[in-house]
């Protein structure tokens, strides 16, 4: 008489899991024909249970917001300014100089850095975490004609 073991399950430290649900939400976002980015989803994709993800991030929103802050930091890595204020400054000024520094390069004068995060970055990176729809096509565009004053509107040198 052969008898049936239960197969073991192989616990995962908490840096494994966040390890894999984190590949899984990068996984699903990138696939354009896969399912729906829900916590179930997730866990089966990360090989985890889905309570551990609601027990680590709460819901789906601050699991996203979790991505995105983990993929910016390990892109784009801050000094620490050591306040909290210093560090959103530096963060808001890096994000955006590269832009700013291409244009003027270009012989351009880029509308200042409080405008650009606030007409065109915070808009996006606010549907992007919370992941909410525009309200039309073409909005990108619409935030840069708000931005610059329109596709065929030079900027003053």
């Amino acid at each position: 008489m052969t008898s049936k073991q239960p197969a073991q399950r192989l616990r995962k430290s908490p840096g494994q899991v966040r390890s894999a649900v984190h590949q899984a939400v990068i996984d699903l976002l990138s696939d354009p024909g896969g399912a729906d980015l829900t916590i179930p989803v997730v866990a089966q994709r990360a090989g985890v249970n889905h309570t551990s993800i609601y027990r680590h991030w709460g819901g789906r929103e601050a699991l996203l917001a979790d991505v995105v802050i983990t993929r910016l930091e390990r892109d784009s890595p801050l000094a620490d300014t050591g306040t909290l204020r210093g560090d959103l400054r530096a963060w808001a000024e890096a994000g955006v100089a590269s832009i700013r520094d291409r244009a003027t390069a270009r012989g351009e004068v880029p509308p200042p850095l409080d405008q650009i995060l606030d007409q065109l970055v915070a808009p996006l990176y606010l549907r992007a975490i919370f992941d909410i729809e525009p309200p039309a096509s073409g909005y990108p565009d619409l935030l840069v004609d708000r931005l610059l004053g329109g596709p065929d509107t030079p900027r003053p040198s």
